[in-house]
């Protein structure tokens, strides 16, 4: 298990080696992790300020004005040690820094929002497909006498 954890790049008492550290470090920043942490920050600001609205404006911009978003860079760099290898980060690192990562990294934003309306629709639709399954099961259950030949669902879901 040492072995493992610190082939991973992080010692045995849970450091992160330092060329590790330094590769994931740059890979955050190539990729405006800190940027997107302070996006993802905002909106949740957002989410509480129509929570509570009651508390003033300055209460949140005195608050966002203590964030450093370095400071949750530095949290991540064990979990990227973790996962990986020195040149596995350096390749990503490399493909940042090219025009099509680059654009990746500028969309990322619009991407994420988009996609979390999209997954909130489609789990919305999962839902009510599985209210109706549900139904249709209770509905088969009370009478499954009539329907054992016939039904869409086994004896064994009875």
């Amino acid at each position: 298990m040492v072995l493992c954890v610190v082939s991973a790049g992080i010692s045995a008492s849970g450091d992160v080696k330092r060329d590790v550290a330094q590769a994931a470090h740059e890979l955050l920043r190539v990729t405006d992790a800190g940027e997107l942490g302070i996006r993802m920050m905002n909106q949740m600001i957002d989410v509480k300020r129509r929570t509570l609205p009651d508390v003033p404006d300055k209460f949140w911009q005195d608050f966002m004005a203590e964030v450093d978003p370095d400071d949750l860079n530095r949290l991540v760099v064990p979990v990227y040690a973790r996962h990986f290898t020195v040149a596995e980060m350096e390749s990503m690192i490399a493909f940042y820094r090219t025009p099509a990562g680059q654009k990746l990294v500028s969309k990322l934003p619009v991407l994420t929002e988009e996609s979390m309306m999209v997954g909130r629709q489609w789990g919305m639709e999962l839902g009510v497909r599985i209210a109706r399954k549900l139904k249709e099961m209770v509905w088969y259950k009370r009478n499954r006498r009539t329907h054992l030949m016939f039904g869409r669902y086994s004896c064994v879901q009875c």
